[in-house]
Parts: structure tokens; sequence; C-alpha cells
């Protein structure tokens, strides 16, 4: 009889449960097809991740597969699902979601013909195998994807090129039919993947497209917060893809202005094809930029920067979606309060967060068209958003009562700006759809994401992303600098950075336009203190986190290792360990309760 191993859709369970092909299915399921199974008392989805034969008697006793549901991905991406969810902690089911196609399949679909085997994959690559490849921040994308395909086209290679989201994914593939290129895109044209040479586009689920013989990953901007997403399963796109490099053989490349940080391993080779491009500095070829002091009228600069954006805009004879963006990451109408007469932002005592004020009414936004962005806005108490902690209206350090908002988000600073220069000004967060339609914006981060075009780009407080206290704060500060940088490459613009960081080594490295400075530092910083990627880490969170963080140490003692459990707080833990496979090997020594417990495998917000 034939046995086939399932991996069950319920997200608790890991492991996979045995089941007997009846004889009806036979000639329609394999490794990778998507089917019903009898679960208990219940029928539940499943995949197929491996068919063997039985004579053992007990497997006469097995449940039969009910029913074949549709093809789904090729045997080489299971195994690619099952090995991350074994380096995430987490279900294969939820990565084989991933690689399935959105509606049922009935035909089989040949994906594997003859080919190269993996002599043949070492002769044809496009770079030793794996590599970082810096690039300044007005690169073309299509002639990366252009090159990289007729290159691995004379071997019969596909390639697949993940992008940071679905609009940039969209203007490529329209670049690319310009082109000759006919692209499919992921998962949308997953029954037309099969063993002939193609170049499959998507976003970063597009890793685990069933494409036949991969030849290379090419992984545009993989610093970007959506290919770095950590909702669960807490999976990055550049480890996936990794990952996959390993076991396809394939070449894995990392384009971008501002990598990863944990990618800049031994394992993954810094490469420039154009060394030339950075004699003068990283960003001298694309745009002018400038820092500025936080102190004086803000208000009077950014009218001085909106002259000189229009000025910009009339020399151009690229089209720009808008002259002028004011970058300022906050929403709302209040964010940190600062004491007016000794200057301290007022944080919590019993935890050190920032506190919030709460005001009883709801502040109209009508009200604050021609106010300033230090307005006086009156709240009734303090807040701490972290512990819930609440305290009167007084200053921690000096008593004075004299508390004030440091700085309104873009809903009030928006109208602000409307008064101070007399025109529109629209605003965009990522919750904003909308083209915006005026020649100045405000807006958070969100709006340096989009594949857009400025003449000039200011951070109002730059200090909201350098001074962030999180793991991620120099290689976010250096990403978000490149993508401003690339928002007025077409205008050949300026970007103005509002800083009051003197010292500091990210103002350092962008007064001396060295954006791998910020890169050099925080890797000697990350090594002395034995962060990543000189260390692995796994957060441990949930009501049962006690009970699994000490079974881990308990495992941790008996077999020896250099691995350490530390309580950060209430139902909160750190695994630490010398490298990934370490970390594995000791999260599957120690069963995990199927509730209770969230891993989160390298976590960015330490």
């Amino acid at each position: 009889m034939r046995v086939a191993e399932v991996v069950v859709d319920v997200a608790a369970l890991q492991a996979p449960f045995s089941y007997a092909i009846p004889d009806a299915l036979l000639g329609s399921v394999e490794v990778g097809t998507k089917v019903k199974v009898p679960f208990g008392k219940r029928i539940d989805y499943g995949w197929i991740v491996e068919v063997r034969e039985s004579n053992d008697e007990a497997d006469l006793k097995l449940k039969e597969i009910t029913k074949s549901v549709s093809s789904g991905p090729s045997s080489e991406v299971v195994q690619l699902c099952i090995a991350a969810s074994k380096l995430w902690g987490c279900s294969a089911a939820q990565f084989l979601k991933l690689a399935s196609p959105k509606v049922s399949i009935r035909t089989r679909l040949e994906r594997d013909p003859e080919g190269l085997g993996q002599e043949g994959f070492q002769q044809y690559t496009y770079g030793e195998r794996a590599g970082v490849i810096w690039e300044t921040p007005n690169f073309d994308e299509a002639s990366w994807v252009h090159s990289l395909f007729e290159f691995h086209r004379s071997s019969a290679r596909s390639i697949i090129v993940v992008l940071p989201n679905e609009s940039r994914v969209d203007g490529l593939h329209t670049r690319l039919l310009d082109l000759g290129i006919e692209a499919l895109r992921y998962p949308e044209d997953f029954q037309k993947m099969d063993g002939n040479p193609r170049v499959v586009l998507g976003s970063r689920s597009a890793i685990v497209a069933s494409v036949g013989h991969l030849g290379a990953i090419l992984l545009v901007d993989s610093c970007d917060p959506s290919m770095r997403d950590q909702r669960s399963p807490y999976w990055e796109a550049w480890r996936l893809a990794k990952l996959r490099s390993d076991i396809s053989g394939c070449d894995l490349l990392l384009l971008g202005s501002a990598p990863p940080i944990e990618a800049l391993n031994k394992e993954l080779r810094q490469r420039s094809l154009e060394r030339d491009r950075y004699t003068a500095g990283w960003s001298a070829s694309v745009s002018y930029s400038k820092l500025t002091d936080l102190e004086g009228d803000q208000f009077k600069k950014i009218g001085e920067y909106r002259s000189i954006a229009a000025g910009i805009a009339r020399r151009s004879g690229y089209p720009l979606d808008f002259e002028m963006a004011v970058i300022h990451n906050r929403k709302g109408f209040t964010s940190q309060l600062v004491c007016q007469t000794c200057s301290s932002i007022q944080l919590c005592e019993a935890c050190g967060a920032v506190v919030h004020g709460v005001a009883e009414a709801r502040i109209d936004p009508l009200l604050s068209r021609v106010e300033s962005l230090r307005s006086k806005v009156v709240v009734d108490e303090l807040s701490c958003s972290k512990c819930h902690a609440t305290r009167p209206v007084v200053c921690m350090k000096c008593a004075s009562r004299r508390i004030r908002p440091r700085r309104s988000g873009i809903e009030r600073l928006g109208p602000t700006l409307e008064g101070v220069l007399s025109e529109p000004v629209a605003s965009i967060s990522k919750e904003t759809r909308d083209h915006p339609q005026s020649k100045v914006v405000v807006g958070t981060e969100a709006l340096l994401y989009r594949d857009l075009s400025a003449a000039v780009v200011v951070f109002l407080d730059f200090d909201d992303f350098s001074f962030s206290l999180t793991i991620e704060r120099a290689p976010r500060a250096a990403y978000l600098y490149s993508r401003a940088s690339r928002l007025v490459s077409h205008s050949k613009g300026l970007v103005v950075i509002q800083h009051s960081g003197s010292g500091d080594q990210i103002r350092e490295a962008l007064e001396a336009k060295d954006i791998r400075s910020i890169y050099r530092s925080e890797l000697m910083n990350r090594k002395e203190v034995g962060l990543a990627p000189y260390r692995s880490f796994a957060k441990i969170t949930g009501k049962k986190a006690q009970l699994y963080a000490d079974q881990l140490r308990l495992r941790s003692l008996e077999q020896n290792v250099d691995n350490e459990v530390v309580e950060m707080g209430k139902d909160y833990f750190l695994l630490t360990a010398k490298d990934e496979q370490g970390m594995i090997r000791s999260l599957q020594a120690v069963v995990k309760p199927s509730t209770g417990v969230r891993i989160e495998m390298s976590p960015r917000s330490l």
C-alpha cells in the first residue's frame, strides 16, 4: 500500500500525519498535492509532503485521504517549506499556503524537466552563488532583471524577482513587457509556471513560487519593511530566499542601496559592479543632501525649501508627482511631551517609556490651520501606553506644569502648512490610497515606500528615526535616506534632514555622504555587544512562556550548550544562541505547548 505524510492545516501542529492513499487517487496525488483528510471529527485541508510504500501492518489501520483538491507546490518548494518551518519554529502549513494557488488546479503541472545538474548550476551562476550588491538609490530595476534573465536563459534557467509591494511589481511588469520579456505574476499566473525559462515577479511570497530549474533569485530593496515583516510566522524575505538558494543551488542577489545589516556576513559577499559610483560619496550622483539643526523657526525654513522646490521643478524636464514632501512619522495630534521650563521629554517613572497627554475632548483639526507646531494643547493627565501608568501633568525633573507637545502629527501639520504656505497640502499615510493632487504633501515614512518623484524631501525631525530605541535604528535610517534620495533623483533635487544629534554616527555618515560607514559602525557595535548577526535570538512570549522558558533553560544545562534564556519581563523571554542551527536544535529539543506560547525568530523589536 502507499502511504502519504500530510501536513494538516492546523497552526498549532507541526509534525505531519500518516494517511493511506486509496486506489482511486493513486494516479492523481503526489508530493505537494492539496488534499482533504479526516482529522478528529472533522475534515481538514492538508498537503502531501512525502509518499512512501509500506508493508507495515500498523499502516493498514490508517485513515484514507478523502479527496484530492488541487495541484500544489513542487517537491522542491515542499522541501523549502518544511525547512523554513523548522527555522522559524512554526507549522509548514503556513508556508505551504503561500506556495499554493488561490484557486483549485486539477491538472498536474510539469515543473522539473531534465536539465543541468548541480555542477551546471555552479558553472552558469551570475556572480558566485550569493552576494549583496550595493547600488545607488536611482538604480534601474528593469535593466538588472533584463541582463540577469538573458544570462540564465542560455542555460534554460528561470529567475524569481521579489519586490517590496504590488505597485512596484506592476511598474516592473510593464517595463519588462516593453523590453519583450513576458514575465509571470505570482500567484496569479501559478498555472503557467513550468520548466521553461521564465521571469516570475511578485512580493515576498514569490520566493516560494514553483518554478522549474531556478537559476537566480533577485531581491530588490530587501531592507524595506514589507520585506522584513515580522508578523506570523515571523519570517524575513532574504532569509527565506537564502534558504531556497541553498536547496535549489541557485544564485541569490540582494540588490539595493541599503541592505539588511544581518545580510552582511561571511555567507553573503558584498559586491559593487560599478565601484566608481562611490568615489565621490554614496548619494552624490543622485541628489544633494543638507543637514540642518532643529532649532529656529521651522516654518520659515519650510517656506524657504518650498521656494527651492519650485525652482527645481521648473528646471526639471521630468514630470514630478509633487514638488515638496515633508516627512513626519507621526499621526494624530499629540506625540512627545516636553517641559517648557527644563526642555526634558516626559517619560514614565515606572518603565521609562514616553508618556502621552490625555485630553477630555477630541481636538478639532480645523482649529489648527494657523497654529504653530508647538501649539499649547492642554491635557488633563499623562499616560504611558506601555505599562498604562498615569500621573498628573507635572515634570518629574523640575516639577513644572508647563507641559506641551513637542510635535503634532500629520493631521495637524497638514492644515498648519496650508496656512503658512497659502496653498493646498495633502496628507499621506499608510492608509492613504489616492494619488496626491497637491504640489506639497506631508506624510509618514510610508510616503517614501511608494514609487513617486519629487523635487525636495524634508525630514522634519530625523531624530524620530536615528534615535529610536530599536535594534534596527541604523539600517532603518539609512534606508529611509536612500528612499528619499530616490524620490528626488529624477529632478536632481534636494534632501533636507533636520537633526539634533551632534556626534551621532548616523549624522556623521550623512554629512560625509558615506552611507556605508553607518553599517561599519553598527556592525562593530553589534559585535562588541553580541547582537545579530554575531548571535541569534528568539523572542518567547505568551501565558505559558515561563513554563516553556524553564524547560529550555533546563535542557541547555543538561546538554551543556552555549545557549542562554534571559527574562525580559512578565511572560517575555529571550533565547540566545551562537548561530541559527543551535537555536533550532534547542527549540526542537523541547515540546512546545499547542497554545499559550509565541516564538518570534530573529526579532527586530529588541
